[in-house]
Order: structure tokens, then sequence, then C-alpha cells
């Protein structure tokens, strides 16, 4: 979320890689009536390889119905987690987290959650428990720069997924190790990437990179899966 200043209005950035592409577009329709442009494309490079990563995003107008969520998460521009995070978590918001900032692990999920504290990861540990059951535990990202992560075990896998599956989109099922998904869905979710993509009058240019870098990538992804088929 962004706010230039105290007396304006906040609004909503969302940014995915050319890989969720799908997702993107998802949200991009969930938010529609709060937006006036449609999703960009941009690329940035690499500096370590070299390579050029493509990525996808929109905003939101800066409307005062998103002031109360940025009061709430952010304090002098920094991202917080509220005292009251047990109250607010719920299994869609559950669900919003992992599709952000969630990824498979080992035989786990790791939440990223290396702008916050200590203190802060208890809070969420504590409504994990709380509201649902789920125990996590903190994993150290990056000692000398204070990062930590939260991880859930595998045993605890089955119940995160009895609560938020409903609520993934099909294209981020990844991330809760369902690749089978992506494997019978792969040729329908590049087709529909490229029709959202043409609709939105996007540079053909970019529209082509796009895709073809979302269809190499989700490839990739099930090509292990095609070969035991």
């Amino acid at each position: 979320m962004r706010r230039f200043s105290e007396k304006a209005n906040a609004r909503i950035i969302f940014r995915q890689g050319s890989i969720n592409a799908s997702y993107l577009l998802h949200l991009y329709h969930l938010y529609q009536e709060f937006v006036t442009t449609p999703p960009a494309v941009s690329s940035i490079t690499d500096k370590n390889t070299g390579k050029i990563i493509y990525n996808l995003s929109f905003a939101t107008l800066a409307l005062p119905c998103f002031n109360e969520l940025y009061e709430a998460f952010y304090l002098e521009g920094k991202k917080i987690i509220p005292n009251n995070i047990a109250d607010l978590l719920t299994e869609v918001s559950l669900a919003s987290w992992i599709l952000d900032d969630g990824s498979f692990t080992g035989s786990g999920l790791k939440l990223h959650t290396n702008a916050f504290s200590l203190e802060e990861l208890n809070l969420l540990i504590k409504a994990l428990d709380k509201n649902f059951s789920i125990k996590a535990s903190v994993n150290v990202s990056n000692r000398e720069k204070s990062q930590f992560s939260l991880y859930i075990s595998k045993n605890q896998m089955s119940r995160v997924k009895d609560l938020v599956i409903k609520h993934m989109h099909p294209d981020m099922l990844y991330k809760l190790n369902i690749d089978k998904t992506i494997k019978l869905c792969y040729m329908s979710m590049v087709r529909i990437i490229l029709m959202e993509l043409l609709l939105m009058e996007i540079d053909m240019q970019c529209t082509l990179i796009l895709y073809l870098n979302c269809a190499v990538s989700l490839f990739l992804r099930t090509l292990p899966l095609i070969r035991e088929s």
C-alpha cells in the first residue's frame, strides 16, 4: 500500500512476476471498480545473472475506503503487525497471505516475514494458533539483518490446505505443493492469459514477451509431472 502524505488517501499496488500473470489478472478483475488503468508490463535486469525479469502490475485509485486498512498495517510509512491481528485473520486473509508471501519449502510452508520484528511474529504465531489451531515456528532468514520467517511444518499442512484451498487461485496451488492441478489446467491457463492481455490492449510486443515467458515458466514447472504420466 502507499500513501503520499498524512492527508492523502491510500492506494493498493499489486505486482507479480510474469509466471503469476494469471493470478495478477484475477486480482485486477476483483479490484477493477477501483482501477482506471489496466495492468502494465515492466522489466528489470538481475544484476548477478543479467537475466531480464518481466513483471505485471496495477494500482488502485487513492480512496478513503483504503485508509482504515492502511492505518491498521502501517505506522509512519512502515508496515507493521497490529496487536489485534487475531481479530483480522480469517481463512480468506490467510489464503491471501500465502498467495503473496508463502512458498513451499522442504515439506512445509514458509511465510516470508522478513520486514517484521520477533515481537510481531509472536503475534502472528498466537493468531494462527488461536484462530486455526495451526502451530508455526520462527526461522532465521538473515541473523545479521535480524530477518525472520515463519515456518509451518509438514504435519500441519493438511490443516492449512483444508482451510485455504477453496480460496486459492488455481495457478498458485503450487505454494501448497499441489502441482497436479497446474498440469491439468496448463494449456487452458496460458490461453486465458493471452486473451486477457490482448483484451486489455497492452503493447503487442510486451504482451507476447510476457505470454511466452509465462508459458515457458509453466512448462518447466510441469515438465517433471508430464514425464511421470
